[in-house]
């Protein structure tokens, strides 16, 4: 396949990744950053699953190398030239009364075990390494074990519920999230040929499906940067219909050369928009208390 951008692909990521700020940026427990959680991440994985069964020819040396190049080297480095810094910032001046070490800190970000070591401030660089091994494993299924490819999906995407279930304890490098998030990237590489198939009639089901599904679990959200989703049952359904039906309507959007160009660069603005979220609104805080403090004398 050619190195030849699709334009409306790029125009679905700009379209997520705005949404994603937003969300972000609003209070989380309005309707709006609810609604806007409820399928953005899975909304991610999807467009990141569009091509990936499509080099199953390549040598697992060759897919790897490449994956690892694109998704872990950038994550490595994030880590360690952003990550590590604001990191030392965040918690020697906002909250420099956290019981953890600073060691411990950037440990706990740079392997995702984050929630199980107490980490208050955490940044989307989970995204990557989560996305490498989904990645790696649903291509290696394609690869290796073609004929039984739906019973293994089915299987390891089971396994990933019932953890979420009972355990739902963190795992090195999201592990236990790319279980799940398999099922997203199947899906968006079964879009790839059909998108174009599908009648507006059917996204108009979906739609419905996803409203339906929404409501029964309350306008919860899904929050797979904690392993977080819900009533699964209802949530993960629901960000599927709300998902591709999103990925269809932007299919019809035609030379927006802007939102384009934030969908070309939407991992980036995604990995690194919530650092400055999270510095920012705790500078906010600091200093609402500290007038309220001044205030008071």
């Amino acid at each position: 396949m050619s190195g030849k951008r699709i334009e409306w692909i790029d125009n679905a990521k700009g379209v997520a990744i705005v949404l994603v700020v937003l969300g972000h940026i609003i209070s989380t427990d309005s309707l709006l950053s609810r609604f806007i959680d409820s399928f953005h991440m899975p909304l991610f994985f999807m467009l990141s699953g569009l091509f990936v069964l499509k080099k199953t020819n390549d040598s697992f040396r060759s897919h790897l190398n490449n994956r690892f190049r694109r998704l872990m080297i950038p994550y490595f480095i994030l880590g360690i030239c952003v990550l590590i810094p604001f990191n030392w910032l965040y918690f020697h001046f906002i909250i420099p009364s956290a019981q953890i070490s600073f060691l411990q800190r950037c440990l706990a970000h740079f392997t995702g075990l984050h929630s199980d070591w107490g980490e208050e401030w955490r940044c989307c660089l989970w995204f990557l390494p989560c996305l490498f091994v989904a990645d790696i494993v649903i291509w290696s299924i394609w690869k290796y074990l073609y004929k039984w490819r739906y019973v293994v999906l089915l299987l390891l995407i089971s396994i990933g519920i019932f953890y979420y279930i009972t355990i739902n304890r963190s795992l090195p490098f999201r592990i236990h999230t790319a279980s799940i998030a398999v099922l997203f990237l199947f899906i968006g590489s079964i879009l790839t040929e059909n998108i174009e198939k599908i009648s507006v009639w059917l996204i108009g089901l979906f739609c419905i499906c996803y409203t339906f599904l929404w409501i029964s679990n309350d306008f919860s959200s899904i929050v797979m940067a904690d392993n977080n989703y819900g009533l699964i049952h209802l949530s993960i359904p629901a960000s599927i219909f709300a998902s591709i039906a999103i990925i269809y309507l932007v299919r019809h959007i035609r030379h927006n050369h802007i939102l384009s160009l934030i969908g070309e660069q939407s991992l980036a603005i995604y990995i690194l928009h919530q650092l400055f979220v999270s510095f920012i609104r705790a500078i906010s805080l600091k200093l609402s208390v500290l007038g309220g403090v001044l205030q008071k004398r």
